[in-house]
């Protein structure tokens, strides 16, 4: 989550003073510059015993943080049946096709190739069963272009005098 959606200890004290002042959640949202949503949200996750406390929303808040934890859909059961897919010999592009109908989660076929270098350089044989052998990818910063490349070219600055200057850059008298 971007932290620029995040309410901080400033503004949940605002909404405390607010709410004690008997405004509604629109009239704090309009003062806060906060959507109705926002705050009404708020109001409703981060409440403690004694209703809406800044401090104890801030609690709240930052304790829902810290245990919020990232749920990845990279299972070791997904693992092992992409791995299983790649020695019955399929392609990471049939593999990733497929993971819907096998009741998995989606994940990319770059995905199944990186994990496959992955598993190359801990020394795994994944690599063995892809149909063809993966050319790396290079970064092609800081290289000279090679197409369109006339060998043993004369730059027009160094042509003989009598030569028509658009017969020698290719256009017609």
């Amino acid at each position: 989550m971007d932290g620029h959606y995040l309410l901080t200890i400033e503004e949940r004290c605002q909404i405390t003073a607010l709410k004690g002042l008997g405004y509604t959640q629109r009239q704090i949202a309009r003062e806060t510059g906060r959507s109705a949503s926002t705050i009404s949200r708020e109001l409703r996750r981060n409440r403690g015993i004694e209703g809406y406390q800044a401090e104890t929303a801030q609690r709240v808040a930052d304790r829902r943080r810290r245990e919020a934890g990232k749920r990845h859909k990279r299972t070791p059961e997904l693992i092992a049946w992409v791995e299983a897919r790649l020695r019955d010999d399929w392609s990471p592009e049939q593999i990733a096709g497929s993971l819907r109908e096998a009741g998995y989660p989606l994940v990319s076929h770059e995905w199944i190739y990186r994990h496959i270098e992955r598993d190359q350089k801990a020394g795994g044989d994944l690599h063995k069963h892809l149909r063809q052998r993966r050319k790396r990818y290079r970064k092609r910063y800081g290289s000279q272009e090679r197409r369109g490349r006339i060998i043993g070219r004369v730059g027009i600055e160094e042509r003989p005098w009598g030569v028509p200057k658009l017969l020698a850059v290719g256009g017609a008298e």
